[in-house]
């Protein structure tokens, strides 16, 4: 369970602190705007158009990704004008990006500008969580976005076509049906495009054309046994150039209404000033954003504690694990402590961060008892207990436990407000110190382990079932021969929504509220009304409802 605590920096970090760690978020942010707009110029200057010509020349080419390897490159170039490279293996990609970089003359001035206040702070460190947020936000942007794009310019399209045989100057001038007959089958298009469908279900022989003409162009090639979905989440860069390529078609078609906007938004998100400043520390961050003077530290470390980092010799080592810098074997509890005591260097750390409990749901249960149930008396007696009993399940304390909250040793603020994170995990050590990015390779399975998930992946004794969820369909099941389909219309039917709706309605219309007297808006009084009447004729005036 993750919680987030607000407070004031001024009452987190110390007094002599805070005009220094304004200044570094300033920093952080500027770099990160320069960076997100030399990503967003490098990227529709140089790697797509070399997509672009790779794809018509041999058919189909990989798509550059914009991964946070891809954001470390750009913010080490724009806070230091070089690329610091890794594991000293030469990249071709390095020197062009370089050489980008000092030809455009708004990034070159901006480095003569602002490099030595860069190299004022420390914060290699912090710029790497915001490589890791760009590359976040770069993708989510793919994931969320990349399906409009392609409803926007088939509709669009479809819509010009439609105009063009009919001669028109709007979309609007069209008749209604025609109009949504155009839309249907764009609806139709659409799908046939996402979905790769063989059989093209469009209606107009001239649509079936133009979608089996355009789309290839719109999207990548997503394997077989892969849905577009699926593909789209794990690939999500191979749809970016797609997007750029859309987006550039959309701004050259004319427009079908003068009140409608043909083109999309970027699809390359920028930082700037209508982002709010911020920055994250961690402890690797916040050492080497405070510690001037390694010795120093040293020095307190020793008074303070008694260990001698004999290892700690300049700043690079201050993100070094407590085993390294102390030169023998230490416990996970040692290695927390030591995370715990780097924040007590530059933090008050107050006391409702460290001392600090919540309540948390264990489970969602009801306590209904039997009494409640099967109690005898009149039907009033009876759902008057019921509801007694389901309003104290759900404040029942036994689904609740009372946990302690630990400082996660993570914060974000912007110089002047802080947000902690807090959590109710046992081994609250947050980013270890000294720890290193682990491969994302899953580890093999044992024999055993293996034979027996080959045993469930046997198609000859298992069938495999997807499920697709949603509204009107609640759930819809094939195992590609046969499909089940469960809505909402037969839950309706099973649950007799329907008949029970009916039954209140002439129940309404029945009941009357016998010697009251009603006055309506147009000066009219109702003699007992029926409680139907003062719904309709009083009620719906202030959006009211009865019960």
């Amino acid at each position: 369970d993750i919680f987030v605590e607000k407070m004031k920096a001024s009452q987190f970090f110390r007094t002599e602190h805070l005009p220094w760690l304004r200044q570094a978020v300033s920093a952080v942010h500027r770099i990160t705007s320069v960076a997100t707009h030399f990503a967003k110029d490098y990227y529709l200057r140089r790697l797509h158009p070399a997509w672009e010509e790779a794809r018509s020349n041999r058919g189909n080419h990989k798509a550059p990704s914009i991964n946070d390897a891809f954001f470390e490159r750009v913010l080490s170039l724009v806070k230091t004008g070089t690329i610091q490279r890794r594991n000293g293996n030469p990249d071709p990609e390095i020197p062009l990006m370089s050489a980008h970089y000092y030809t455009t003359p708004y990034f070159r001035t901006d480095l003569l500008t602002h490099k030595e206040e860069y190299k004022a702070f420390s914060i290699s460190h912090i710029l790497g969580y915001s490589a890791e947020q760009l590359a976040t936000a770069y993708e989510n942007n793919i994931v969320m976005r990349f399906s409009s794009y392609v409803i926007r310019f088939v509709k669009h399209s479809l819509r010009i076509l439609a105009m063009k045989e009919a001669s028109v100057a709007s979309f609007q001038e069209l008749p209604v049906t025609e109009r949504r007959l155009v839309d249907e089958d764009a609806n139709r298009a659409v799908l046939d495009i996402l979905e790769r469908r063989r059989e093209l279900q469009c209606r107009h022989p001239q649509v079936r054309e133009w979608v089996a003409m355009w789309r290839n162009h719109l999207m990548p090639r997503n394997p077989i046994d892969i849905s577009f979905d699926d593909h789209l989440e794990r690939e999500p860069f191979e749809y970016l150039p797609f997007m750029v390529r859309i987006a550039s078609w959309l701004r050259q078609l004319p427009p079908t209404d003068p009140e409608r906007v043909t083109s999309m938004y970027s699809p390359l998100p920028l930082r700037t000033s209508f982002v709010p400043t911020h920055m994250t520390l961690d402890s690797t961050g916040l050492l080497h954003l405070f510690v001037e003077d390694v010795s120093d530290f040293r020095r307190w470390y020793k008074d303070s504690y008694g260990m001698d980092l004999k290892n700690l010799t300049n700043k690079a080592s201050l993100a070094s694990s407590l085993s390294r810098l102390l030169g023998r074997e230490v416990s996970s509890e040692e290695s927390a402590a030591h995370a715990q005591r780097c924040w007590e260097y530059a933090c008050r750390l107050p006391e409702r961060i460290e001392m600090q409990t919540r309540r948390v749901r264990k489970r969602k249960t009801r306590h209904c008892s039997d009494e409640a149930s099967t109690s005898s008396g009149t039907a009033k007696n009876r759902r008057q207990k019921k509801q007694e009993a389901v309003s104290k399940a759900m404040r029942d304390d036994s689904d609740y436990e009372v946990k302690p909250l630990r400082f996660h040793r993570m914060v974000m603020t912007d110089g002047y407000n802080l947000s902690v994170l807090l959590t109710t995990a046992d081994d609250a050590r947050g980013k270890v110190l000294g720890a290193r990015k682990h491969s994302t390779q899953l580890p093999a399975l044992d024999t055993d382990t293996a034979e027996v998930f080959r045993h469930y992946l046997d198609t000859d004794l298992y069938s495999h079932v997807s499920c697709d969820p949603g509204k009107k369909e609640v759930g819809r099941f094939t195992d590609g021969a046969r499909t089940v389909r469960y809505t909402r219309a037969r839950i309706e039917r099973e649950c007799r929504h329907l008949q029970v709706r009916n039954k209140v309605i002439q129940k309404k219309s029945r009941c009357r509220f016998v010697g009251l007297r009603l006055r309506v808006a147009d000066g009219h009084v109702l003699f007992s009304p029926s409680v139907a009447e003062v719904e309709t004729v009083h009620l719906s005036r202030f959006s009211s409802k009865s019960c």
